[in-house]
């Protein structure tokens, strides 16, 4: 979009640039006495601490940085291409509560939405803007639309699919027919003892009855059969089903 909002564009630009500045070194007193020469000198000294201070208030979210971005882009293209605003109407901050409940009504997923008006909050907050927008009506319309959401989802469930002993034989029937052995017995392995396929079927390796004392080296999980029994152990598991 070639009508990007100055401030949102340099709010950007930061974003983009994190942690590319200089960390200052000095003591105060040094640091003071150094600025103060340079004035006397008649060169820019305002820069670099007005940078300090930019890097230091967005590394309150350093880790929310790319999702702040995508906020913001979603916002300012809403405004500008919805809303009609103009270069000469900053999108940063929101004019009104109401712009920003209409912003909300594009989402499918209200927590999203929330996400992205705290990540417009947070940059008023950043660039010193007014939050005046931030009203009760707005409040209001949070609360509602995770209601309304959860109304929704609640009417819209679709029946649960249930994983039964019938369809299991009827899943290994139908790989023992194309001759996949290995993954039939994977079926079962995770239907009887019940695993998870990932993280826990996939590290199965065939053992033997040692392996109940202690498993091998690098060995996580083995599965074995004795008398008839199949046996299954592991080094550790997170949870115990």
């Amino acid at each position: 979009m070639k009508n990007l909002d100055k401030g949102w564009q340099q709010l950007s630009m930061a974003i983009d640039n994190f942690g590319q500045g200089d960390v200052q070194n000095q003591k105060p007193r040094a640091a003071i006495a150094s600025l103060n020469k340079d004035t006397r000198e008649g060169q820019p000294v305002w820069e670099t601490p007005q940078r300090g201070a930019l890097l230091s208030r967005l590394e309150s979210r350093r880790s929310s940085l790319p999702n702040i971005k995508s906020a913001l882009k979603a916002w300012h293209t809403f405004a500008v291409c919805t809303l009609g605003f103009t270069t000469l109407l900053s999108t940063i901050p929101p004019v009104e509560s109401l712009h920003v409940q209409m912003f909300g009504e594009t989402f499918r997923n209200m927590h999203t939405a929330s996400n992205y008006i705290t990540d417009i909050v947070w940059d008023c907050r950043m660039v010193g803007s007014y939050l005046d927008w931030m009203d009760e009506q707005l409040t209001l319309w949070l609360k509602g639309a995770r209601k309304r959401e959860l109304q929704a989802g609640v009417l819209r469930r679709p029946c649960a699919f249930l994983l039964t002993e019938l369809l299991v034989q009827q899943l290994v029937t139908f790989c023992d027919a194309l001759e996949m052995f290995d993954v039939s017995v994977l079926i079962l392995v995770c239907w009887y003892f019940p695993l998870r396929v990932q993280s826990e079927a996939f590290l199965l390796v065939h053992g033997c009855a040692g392996d109940a004392n202690e498993l091998p080296r690098g060995v996580e999980a083995s599965i074995w059969t004795s008398n008839g029994w199949a046996h299954v152990v592991f080094k550790k598991r997170k949870l115990r089903p």
